[in-house]
């Protein structure tokens, strides 16, 4: 009996050193099946067979958010009108933290998110679906779709997607689509809004920011030589973005965006025509994604994930129902909806014009996430600026933007050419016969 007492010890420590074990197992069995799920066509997503009929949702706002179920882990996609009246499920996931990006399509009619970061699942208010996968070769090497961007007709879908080392393309499909077509090769590319129906707007690593042709590869026409980065389509019908030094490749996978160190806002027309400078005090570590008032935008700090409001200096909207990590203002600029970790927040614009503040906010909802918010908007375009009245160049040039290498006929128009082509203490020139190029000394 006393020699049992001397090894209860030992046996407490056993004991210990298995249940630290056996949970160590647990979390690394977690990890490979998520890493499993990323790299397979298995969606955790319940499907939806046919196509059914619901009461339809107000055609003037629209929310949709997770909601954790009874086992804590996995959710259900809600959608509602904004007062919480016709609320429904539209989908269902065993694990709410492989769910990313949850965003309603422009025409309301769906809602798309991220599963497991390669998969974008397209639940229709009909309880159909689809799903458009990244190439296998993709996965492979890590990537994730970091953005999404639809057009106004909800016809096609561009995304960012970024691999592990931090190389990143856009790619474009259609929802009938069951993988993604890539539409840039330049390592450095991400999408942004479209400017219409066939056209969308990227920004890349080296500071350029263009236009790209849906339905091409590299189709991409520069809009301005100045450094720049976060292109969006105002209502103005111009294109708004930040000028300044420009960080060359996100900081992590977790943090995938650029953004503008002494950065001042500028606008200018689709063609690249008529620059104005919208903001006056350069600003530092900053990314914008709308415009709100003018003047006046919605913008991320570092690698801060707060909602702030940008103009001539920072500001941080009211945080009494919680920070706010998105936000989406009403057409008629009135009203804003918030999304913070776990709640849905509407704030007062009309009580924080004069301040230029979010005003005081209200919570909608509590303990969901992944939130989004619709309105019905009319269609934004870019529209070029007026016609300049100086000459066109009467030559062809070839420049190097951002790293890369780019044509300009006698049109003035420039066009994309060929991708990291230059070394060091080289320079592009044109040969005698105007058809090809030279890199030389």
């Amino acid at each position: 009996m006393r020699h049992a007492r001397a090894l209860l010890p030992y046996a407490a420590t056993a004991l210990i050193v298995v249940a630290a074990s056996a949970a160590a197992l647990g979390l690394a069995v977690a990890d490979l099946r998520d890493a499993r799920d990323a790299a397979v066509e298995r969606p955790s997503v319940a499907p939806t067979a046919a196509a059914r009929s619901f009461p339809e949702l107000s055609r003037t706002g629209r929310l949709a958010y997770w909601r954790a179920d009874a086992s804590g882990t996995g959710g259900e996609l809600t959608v509602a009108n904004l007062d919480g009246t016709l609320r429904r499920a539209l989908a269902r996931t065993d694990a709410t933290r492989r769910i990313a990006l949850t965003r309603w399509t422009p025409d309301g009619e769906a809602v798309a998110f991220v599963e497991n970061g390669v998969t974008l699942v397209v639940a229709r208010l009909d309880g159909t679906r689809a799903e458009i996968t990244l190439p296998d070769d993709v996965r492979a090497t890590g990537a994730r779709i970091t953005e999404h961007r639809w057009t106004a007709d909800a016809a096609r879908v561009a995304a960012s997607v970024v691999r592990a080392d931090l190389r990143s393309d856009g790619y474009t499909a259609r929802p009938a689509d069951r993988t993604w077509g890539r539409a840039t090769t330049l390592d450095d590319v991400f999408v942004s809004e479209w400017a219409d129906n066939d056209h969308v707007l990227i920004h890349t690593g080296g500071g350029v920011i263009g236009v790209l042709r849906g339905g091409t590869v590299n189709a991409i026409r520069p809009l301005t030589g100045m450094p720049a980065t976060s292109p969006l389509v105002a209502d103005d019908g111009r294109v708004h973005f930040l000028s300044g030094a420009i960080a060359s490749i996100p900081r992590d996978i977790t943090l995938p965006y650029l953004t503008a160190t002494a950065a001042t806002v500028w606008s200018i027309g689709l063609d690249g025509g008529d620059p104005r400078r919208e903001t006056q005090n350069p600003l530092d570590d900053v990314r914008i994604e709308a415009r709100y008032a003018p003047s006046r935008y919605l913008a991320h700090r570092g690698s801060s994930q707060l909602q702030v409001l940008l103009s001539e200096a920072v500001n941080i909207p009211p945080i009494d129902a919680g920070p706010a990590e998105r936000v989406v203002v009403a057409p008629d600029g009135r009203t804003a909806v918030g999304f913070s970790a776990s709640r849905i927040i509407r704030f007062d614009l009309a009580r924080g014009a004069a301040t230029g503040s979010l005003g005081s906010p209200t919570v909608i909802l509590d303990s969901v996430s992944g939130g989004d918010v619709w309105h019905p908007r009319a269609l934004r375009a870019a529209t070029p600026a007026a016609p300049a009245a100086a000459e066109r160049p009467a030559a062809r040039y070839v420049l190097s933007l951002g790293g890369h290498l780019w044509s300009m006929g006698p049109d003035g128009v420039a066009s994309f050419l060929r991708p990291r082509a230059l070394q060091s203490g080289r320079r592009p020139r044109r040969r005698p016969c105007g058809h090809r190029t030279a890199i030389g000394s």
